[in-house]
């Protein structure tokens, strides 16, 4: 699916995908550079149960952490923005 992102985009813009974790990472770093994005920041959503304690670990050998996050890219296009000069009302 290709998503028209210069359609609904400003030239100066912030843009949060959610990508999971491990292969996701990568393919959200592609998004990115097809619409014109650079990574700002990542956000990692830790996930726990109701006491707190952290989620069980994954059974794949290749991450003991595979369900128990998942990251949220930030991309900014255009000259550097800081949340102060976008308006947001």
């Amino acid at each position: 699916m290709q998503l028209r992102v210069d359609d609904i985009c400003a030239s100066q813009a912030f843009v949060f995908l959610w990508v999971g974790s491990e292969e996701g990472l990568e393919h959200g770093r592609r998004c990115f550079n097809r619409w014109g994005f650079r990574r700002s920041e990542d956000i990692v959503w830790l996930k726990t149960n109701k006491s707190g304690q952290p989620s069980p670990a994954s059974t794949n050998t290749k991450s003991a952490l595979i369900h128990t996050k998942e990251h949220c890219l930030i991309g900014m296009r255009g000259k550097s923005l800081s949340f102060k000069k976008l308006a947001w009302y």
